[in-house]
């Protein structure tokens, strides 16, 4: 009975890695939908009017969407409380708030596309000013006490631990920053050169292929499933102690797993499924483009979001490595289970057989 309730456990315990690692994984999708480009000198107001000019075109046959934004630190006063936080992570789009930063909001929402008179501000941020995140159409200045102090109307509050704000500017900000969505999942590098053409910008100093690392993460996922299926319809052919019997199940089995194959590949990008299966060079070629997004990823010069976002991808891997773990012990704990009471079954008939001797 222990080894069952062992084995129990460790199942629970599976479904519950896994879960928060699949919950995980769509914290990592809503941080970073597309692919990022990033320029160590500011773009124009020309280059940004015509790459969103571009946007709005009939050109535009993938349905690629744009948003540029910065980020920089800043000082924010609350008129209301008079009081100051300095050294607030400021975040200023033109385009999407939620691809220059996706959040979870408790209250309100974002601001909208083109709206340069709303805010939205991190709860650390809206406890340090008003003692609460009931805040709703309060206003803040930015950079008081100089002369490019700009005063912004509170629009929504989301979850975070660090003093942060977002809200809109005008296409003539100094951008450094560019977020493309809606990027071919087989090929996102084409969608990104075909943008980068049709707006004449130059190339940026480093491409992060984000949208990249949740489908990494999503294949990751999927090994602890996989391997609980092996280990359990291994364990449930030793129970069929008829051979022929064993073979069908076994044979059902494997079918299943290759009708499923499709349906696990469809959920992958593209540049992720080797053109040979039987190729050695076309894994060594997909390894070299996975391990050149993830130097990509880690060399970049971490931006609030960054942070989050490595933060989120290493919870991940934490999940699926405990996942892993419970499954093998579940699969130990049942496989030892059954061995025990096959043996205690026989213990009444081995004594009754020694009796009558």
């Amino acid at each position: 009975m222990s080894r069952k309730l062992m084995s129990l456990i460790c199942l629970g315990m599976y479904c519950l890695c896994l879960w928060l690692a699949v919950q995980t994984v769509e914290k990592v999708r809503q941080i970073s939908p597309g692919v990022s480009l990033r320029y160590t000198q500011a773009l124009t107001g020309e280059q940004v009017k015509k790459a969103q000019t571009y946007i709005k075109s009939s050109q535009n046959t993938d349905g690629l969407m744009v948003t540029f934004w910065e980020e920089t630190q800043v000082a924010v006063r609350s008129p209301v409380s008079t009081r100051t936080c300095t050294d607030v992570c400021s975040i200023g789009f033109c385009g999407t708030a939620h691809d220059a930063y996706g959040a979870s909001y408790v209250v309100g929402t974002a601001p909208g596309s083109g709206d340069t008179s709303q805010c939205a501000v991190s709860t650390a941020l809206a406890w340090q000013l008003f003692g609460s995140t009931d805040i709703l159409e309060q206003a803040l200045t930015l950079d008081p006490d100089t002369e490019d102090a700009r005063t912004y109307r509170v629009c929504g509050v989301f979850v975070s631990e660090t003093e942060q704000i977002l809200y809109g500017v005008e296409t003539t900000a100094a951008f450094q920053l560019l977020e493309l969505t809606h990027v071919s999942r087989d090929n996102p590098g084409q969608s990104v050169q075909q943008l980068l053409a049709a707006a004449g910008l130059a190339q940026p100093d480093q491409i992060l292929y984000d949208a990249a690392l949740a489908w990494v993460l999503s294949a990751l996922i999927g090994i602890p499933e996989l391997l609980l299926l092996l280990c359990a319809g291994c364990r449930l052919l030793r129970l069929f102690r008829n051979k022929s019997l064993r073979e069908v199940i076994g044979f059902g089995i494997a079918l299943l797993l290759v009708c499923l194959l499709p349906t696990g590949l469809a959920s992958l990008p593209g540049w992720m499924i080797p053109n040979q299966w039987g190729s050695m060079a076309a894994w060594h070629s997909l390894l070299s483009a996975a391990g050149d997004r993830l130097t990509e990823w880690f060399a970049l010069c971490p931006t609030a979001r960054d942070v989050q976002l490595k933060g989120e991808a290493a919870q991940v891997v934490v999940f699926t490595c405990g996942s892993l773990v419970f499954a093998v012990a579940a699969c130990l704990s049942w496989g030892s289970s059954v061995k025990t009471k096959g043996k205690r079954s026989l213990c009444p008939y081995d004594n009754h057989a020694t009796l009558n001797l």
